[in-house]
C-alpha cells in the first residue's frame, strides 16, 4: 500500500513539474519586449500594464514618449497697402503713400509675391495720366495708352531708360516743368490706370512711342475723338 502511494505521489509531482513548465514556456513567448523606433524616439511596448516577464526576472519597462514640438503658425493679417497707396496719392497726400507702398512691397515679399511697386515711377507716371489724358470723359484704354507710350519708351533705343528722364525729357510733355504740372494731384482713376500699365506692362505694340494731336511717326495705330474738346489723339509707331 505505501508502495503505491509513494508510485501515485511521484506521479503527481512529475504532472505538476510537466505544467509548470509549460505554462513558463508560453509566458515566454507570449511576453516578448516589442520595439518602435518613431521619430528617432524608441518606444518600448509590453503586455499587460507594461510588465515583462523573463525566464529569470520580471520588471517593469518604461515607455517614453516624444513630445512634438510644434511650431507657432505665423499668421499674417493681410492689409490693402495697395489701395491705401492709391488713395493717398489721389488725395495728395504723398508722404503716407510712400510708406504705404513700402508696407505694400513688404506684404508681397512675405506672401511670395514677385510684384513691386515703385512709388516714385507710380506716382511720376499717373500725373502724366493726369495731365494728358485726365477728363472723367475719356476710356481707360486711352489712359492706359498715355502710360504705355512712357513705358514703351524707356524699353525703346531712342528714349532714356527710366520713367523719370523719359518724362522730363526736353520738349516731350508740355506740362512738365509748370507749376500746374508739379502742384498736379492725380484723380484716383489716372492711379490706377497708372498701376494697371506698371504691373501688367504696356498694352500696345513696343513700338507705339509717340503720342499727340497730330499724326507722326511712321503710321498710326489708334485715334481717339475728344467730342467735348473737339481735338483727336493719335497713337503712331515709332
Amino acid at each position: 500500500m505505501n508502495k503505491i502511494f509513494k508510485v501515485l505521489i511521484s506521479v503527481v509531482l512529475m504532472c505538476m513539474l510537466f505544467t509548470v513548465s509549460s505554462i513558463h514556456t508560453v509566458n515566454i513567448e507570449k511576453f516578448k519586449l516589442c520595439k518602435s523606433v518613431t521619430n528617432d524616439t524608441t518606444t518600448y511596448l509590453s503586455p499587460y500594464n507594461n510588465v515583462f516577464y523573463s525566464e529569470k526576472e520580471t520588471f517593469i519597462v518604461e515607455e517614453t514618449t516624444t513630445k512634438q514640438e510644434t511650431k507657432p503658425e505665423t499668421t499674417w493679417i493681410y492689409n490693402d497697402y495697395l489701395n491705401e497707396t492709391i488713395e493717398n496719392i489721389s488725395n495728395g497726400e504723398i508722404t503716407q503713400g510712400r510708406r504705404n507702398c513700402e508696407l505694400y512691397n513688404k506684404q508681397n515679399e512675405i506672401l511670395g509675391k514677385s510684384f513691386r511697386i515703385d512709388f516714385d515711377e507710380l506716382y511720376l507716371l499717373a500725373k502724366i495720366v493726369e495731365a494728358e489724358a485726365g477728363s472723367e470723359w475719356l476710356t481707360d484704354e486711352h489712359k492706359q495708352l498715355v502710360a504705355s507710350v512712357v513705358l514703351n519708351r524707356v524699353e525703346h533705343w531712342y528714349y532714356p531708360d527710366n520713367v523719370f528722364d523719359v518724362v522730363h525729357q526736353k520738349g516731350q510733355y508740355a506740362a512738365v516743368g509748370s507749376n500746374y504740372f508739379d502742384n498736379l494731384i492725380p484723380s484716383k482713376n489716372s492711379v490706377v490706370n497708372a498701376l494697371f500699365v506698371l504691373e501688367n506692362g504696356s498694352i500696345c505694340d513696343e513700338n507705339i512711342v509717340y503720342q499727340a494731336e497730330f499724326k507722326q511717326g511712321s503710321g498710326v495705330y489708334k485715334t481717339f475723338y475728344d467730342e467735348i474738346r473737339k481735338t483727336t489723339t493719335y497713337f503712331c509707331y515709332f
